[in-house]
């Protein structure tokens, strides 16, 4: 299935929650993109999520971020 998606790295701010509601929002977007979310302590705390095009990361590659 191909991506709808044009681009291979996205950064939104202002994110609330993490890699769950990104999932149950966004499922389409787990199947194409690696999510790093970095949210605060509470969902009225903002934070960031980058997304990464899977395709970009060889297979078994493993990533992090901090």
């Amino acid at each position: 299935m191909q991506s709808p998606w044009k681009c291979d790295v996205i950064l939104l701010q202002e994110t609330h929650g993490g890699i769950e509601e990104f999932a149950s929002y966004y499922p389409d977007l787990l199947q194409h993109f690696r999510v790093f979310a970095s949210a605060g302590d509470s969902l009225n705390a903002g934070g960031v999520a980058t997304l990464v095009r899977s395709s970009l990361f060889l297979h078994g590659a493993r990533a992090s971020s901090s």
